[in-house]
């Protein structure tokens, strides 16, 4: 019988949704009903969200995780590339809540999000290049 390999990227991401997921449960009764949101790289808010919308950026991880666990490829390297995404994503989502919870005090989240999406595009190349040299 062949054992199947544990995707550790994958893995990854199905923690860091739970880390999500222990954040908003911690904070969730200090948080105000409607809390700031689309803070500007100063920190400033623009505009506000009700706080049931973590509730939303958990679910969006989850969804991400199901559905990338649901997918198989014959191929290893795309395997591998959908669950780098796949963690790059829930990072993602990962510094909005943190984003949302520290009210934009703390600019670093809001970096960081454009450089997990640069990984998710860097993926995507390197991975169509890598296919493509193996047809």
């Amino acid at each position: 019988m062949k054992q199947k390999k544990k995707d550790t990227l994958l893995i990854s991401a199905i923690i860091v949704m739970a880390l999500n997921i222990v954040l908003v449960m911690a904070n969730w009764d200090i948080l105000p009903v409607n809390m700031p949101a689309h803070f500007n790289p100063q920190g400033h808010a623009s505009g506000t969200m009700p706080r049931s919308m973590l509730w939303a950026y958990v679910g969006i991880s989850a969804l991400i995780c199901i559905v990338s666990g649901c997918i198989s490829f014959k191929d290893q390297r795309r395997r591998k590339a959908l669950s780098l995404i796949t963690l790059f994503l829930t990072l993602i989502i990962l510094c909005s809540t943190c984003v949302s919870l520290t009210g934009g005090r703390h600019p670093i989240f809001m970096f960081a999000e454009p450089v997990f999406l640069l990984g998710i595009v860097i993926t995507l190349i390197v991975t169509g290049i890598k296919v493509r040299k193996a047809v």
